[in-house]
């Protein structure tokens, strides 16, 4: 009963690593305990490169495991002829005692952690690489017994599980941050809504624009405009979006100018369904994106993303910026300190460059351009 309340204890503690991370040195110390080890950690090899990365190690000083992975991971005779041949076995079944003490390894790294005996289990196993569970334990405790390699054994299939959910959860938020930094780098500000209106995210252009209360904010969790007329139809079309996604109606979303208070040009609005079908409601799925533009916001691109487009020179460039952020020619020379003359000249190196003919066309080439449409 106690060996399966052992398993079980150390099963959960896992599990939970598998979600938060900051866990699994919970899992290695407890697991450490049962076997009477001191030194544990889970480790990546790579079996090509001889190199190891640790994921997590516990009970040893932090300066160990900077020295495995730098360099005595290379000199693992343990794992020298590649990953273990079983799920779990034991240091001597790999290696013979009488071999591992004469190593550089055992005398320059594993004595000075005081450890000697090795328990190992390979929970996942690649092509070209493995991670594998090493408890250590030093010499005066003795070597593993039976009772030990029992009680690994049944939690591998457990701690295989828990690992590749884990992977699974780190590369889903790794695609979710990088889904959030390229919105983030959006000039168009987008607005995520959950299913009943409420806020699940934005990015950083939209912050912005909410943040200035002109034209476009958040009253009491819900989009607010400057006008009643214009907050009813941005709810109704918010409404309707969500209903679409449901299923529930045959129209959807829909676009319209907000007015903003300062008496600058009207946001442009746009709203959507997601695309995404609801795996469970109330859970901060976007049911709703809201895309709003500024059309008096100044050209995202620095001057160097324009040079490098479209061959410019730095004056050029500055001249290009200038006119897609609304300057007319003689505003552009001024603020250059340079004559109209020469503002004129500019202007037709770059028509030359990016094959435009007029003012109208440049601007709205640079607008419409990578320049115009990322922060980078």
């Amino acid at each position: 009963m106690a060996f399966e309340e052992d398993v079980l204890h150390v099963v959960d503690l896992a599990y939970a690593a598998a979600e938060e991370p900051a866990g699994w040195s919970s899992f290695l110390i407890e697991l450490a305990s049962l076997l009477q080890g001191t030194a544990t950690g889970l480790v990546f090899e790579n079996v090509s490169a001889r190199t190891a990365s640790v994921n997590a190690f516990v009970n040893v000083d932090p300066a160990q495991v900077v020295r495995l992975q730098e360099y005595y991971a290379a000199l693992n005779p343990w794992v020298a002829t590649g990953p273990p041949k079983a799920d779990v076995m034991t240091g001597e079944m790999i290696l013979p005692d009488a071999e591992l003490v004469r190593t550089e390894y055992y005398n320059d790294f594993l004595r000075k952690m005081d450890t000697h005996y090795l328990l190992v289990a390979v929970p996942i196993l690649e092509a070209s690489s493995f991670t594998h569970l090493s408890v250590l334990r030093p010499s005066r405790v003795g070597p593993y017994d039976e009772e030990s390699v029992r009680l690994l054994q049944a939690v591998v299939p457990h701690l295989r599980r828990a690992l590749r959910i884990h992977q699974r959860l780190v590369a889903t938020d790794l695609k979710a941050k990088a889904a959030s930094d390229a919105l983030d780098r959006m000039r168009m500000g987008v607005i995520l809504l959950g299913e009943r209106g409420t806020l699940v995210g934005v990015n950083r252009a939209a912050r912005e624009i909410l943040g200035e209360s002109d034209g476009l904010w958040m009253d009491r969790g819900e989009l607010t405009a400057a006008t009643g007329v214009a907050t009813n139809a941005l709810r109704r079309f918010i409404a309707n979006a969500i209903a679409k996604r449901a299923q529930l109606v045959a129209v959807c979303g829909g676009a319209l100018l907000l007015t903003r208070r300062s008496g600058r040009r009207p946001l442009e609005a746009s709203v959507v369904p997601t695309q995404i079908a609801p795996l469970a409601e109330g859970r901060g799925a976007a049911c709703a994106i809201v895309f709003v533009v500024d059309p008096e916001l100044e050209l995202a691109a620095g001057e160097s993303l324009l040079s490098d487009l479209h061959g410019l020179s730095r004056a050029e460039a500055r001249l290009a910026r200038l006119l897609a952020s609304g300057r007319t020619l003689t505003e552009a020379a001024a603020e250059m300190g340079i004559s109209l003359n020469t503002v004129r000249t500019q202007l037709k190196a770059l028509f030359r460059k990016t094959e435009t003919a007029r003012q109208t066309d440049l601007v709205s080439l640079l607008h419409l351009g990578l320049a115009g449409t990322v922060l980078l």
